[in-house]
């Protein structure tokens, strides 16, 4: 019989685990997980020289992955199911047609844990609180021999990762630019269609197979220098827009090889893809729409057809309208696409951008200066999150906020994170400004107002 105690304490060396009654059998799972004694300590599986530097740290944070997957997998595979099951019933109940299937989603963030759990070795976390900024530095090292081990390979030369930069806004809400590892990048492509193809559940394992032959030709193709920029378009629907630039080795049969995958998508594996979701959509291009001093200029249209009997089938087609429009061209080696109010003013800047033969001054790399200058980072990424607030208001469909208008947030900082690969080990140096939280505060304050207007309608 088990004990009736409200909360049930047990010694494990010099720790105290205390857990409430209804958890005694985790209780005793865990008891017998840390009481392994063939389990490594922090020192030996960390190393000497990064527990050292843990003690110089005022919080430091170590998590073993294989023994969280232990305990929690379990626990997380069985929260999906019930996310299942509930939204079935819900919308069983309502009498409304389903939006999304929520099933495949689910088995896809269940078989992305998995693979998390097994090839994550451990995690770390470091913070150091200063008077104007938060520096916080997250550490991931793979289990030897997995496929995460295999992407997590040193780029060359990181010290010019940032030569792209300046093509890209410098307050967006998310901004990236670095280099890759060629041998990496395939590595994380085979992975990703492994954990997709869950969600998909296609019975047809030679369009999944093909798919990754084309990602492994399309890595070979491409260079090792990128950029994008994800950022708000308040007049525009939708109200966000993306600007990229990638660096290709191999510019003919890149475009010939893009020719060949809109067509692998456009016969069907993509439509049943989300049709899978239970989402109805279209994909349109136009190869040649025109051209622009010489550079051929293609257009694209994805467009999603939702039901207007369901709430969030009314809410899709106030957002995307009649879908996302975009544009790309090859200019000099490299892969340009946008997608803008004015997809024709956006290419062409940019096309006159990359022909000018260097990448404008004062953009995105100023935002890099934040971090610490002795590290070269193979990546740098910046994430506004007021940005983003003025985004998500402006989806509020004009039906429910009537004359008012969509008011935008002010910011003039974001969160900047910065990439390295240190041996077999890849860590992220973040820095969070104060200002930033300040403005995201005063930015909740006002989505807070906007939303009871909205509410009082």
């Amino acid at each position: 019989m088990r004990p009736r105690q409200f909360q049930l304490p047990k010694k494990i060396d010099n720790y105290l685990l205390i857990a409430d009654t209804n958890q005694y059998d985790r209780l005793l799972n865990t008891v017998k997980i840390l009481s392994d004694k063939s389990s490594r300590s922090i020192a030996t599986a960390y190393g000497n020289r990064g527990a050292q530097a843990a003690l110089r740290q005022p919080i430091w944070i170590y998590s073993n992955m294989n023994t969280v997957g232990r305990i929690f997998g379990p626990v997380l595979k069985a929260q999906f199911d019930q996310i299942k099951t509930m939204t079935e019933q819900q919308q069983a109940q309502a009498n409304q047609p389903q939006m999304v299937n929520i099933g495949p989603v689910m088995a896809m963030y269940s078989a992305g844990f998995d693979k998390f759990f097994n090839e994550v070795q451990f995690i770390t976390l470091s913070a150091n609180p200063k008077p104007d900024q938060l520096d916080m530095t997250f550490s991931i090292t793979p289990v030897p021999g997995t496929d995460l081990a295999e992407m997590m390979k040193a780029v060359e030369q990181p010290q010019d990762a940032l030569q792209y930069a300046g093509y890209i806004s410098n307050n967006a809400i998310f901004n990236v630019a670095g280099k890759w590892n060629t041998d990496s990048l395939k590595k994380f492509y085979q992975a990703y269609w492994d954990v997709l193809s869950v969600m998909i559940n296609s019975s047809d394992d030679n369009s999944i197979q093909k798919l990754k032959d084309m990602t492994n030709r399309w890595a070979d193709m491409m260079g090792s220098h990128m950029a994008m920029s994800f950022y708000t378009e308040s007049t525009a629907t939708p109200p966000f827009g993306f600007t990229s630039i990638v660096e290709i080795k191999d510019a003919s049969n890149y475009d010939q090889m893009m020719k060949e995958y809109v067509e692998f998508m456009k016969e069907g594996f993509l439509n049943d893809f989300y049709k899978n979701l239970g989402i109805d959509m279209t994909f349109n291009i136009n190869d040649n729409a025109y051209t622009y001093k010489g550079v051929k200029v293609s257009e694209g249209n994805f467009a999603i057809k939702a039901s207007t009997d369901s709430p969030e089938g009314q809410m899709i087609q106030k957002m995307y309208g009649d879908g996302l429009s975009f544009c790309w061209a090859m200019v000099d080696n490299k892969y340009i696409s946008v997608m803008a109010q004015d997809n024709k003013a956006a290419v062409c800047k940019l096309i006159d951008q990359v022909k000018s033969g260097e990448a404008p001054a004062g953009g995105f790399e100023k935002v890099a200066q934040s971090l610490p200058a002795r590290r070269p980072y193979d990546g740098v990424v910046s994430l506004n999150l007021v940005q983003g607030m003025n985004m998500i208001m402006n989806f509020i469909p004009h039906e429910l906020r009537g004359d008012q208008p969509v008011p935008t947030i002010p910011s003039s900082s974001c969160i900047t994170m910065g990439s390295r690969t240190m041996g077999r080990r890849s860590m992220m140096d973040i820095i969070i400004p104060k200002q930033h939280l300040q403005e995201l505060m005063g930015g909740i304050a006002m989505m807070q107002m906007q939303m009871q207007k909205v509410n009082q309608k």
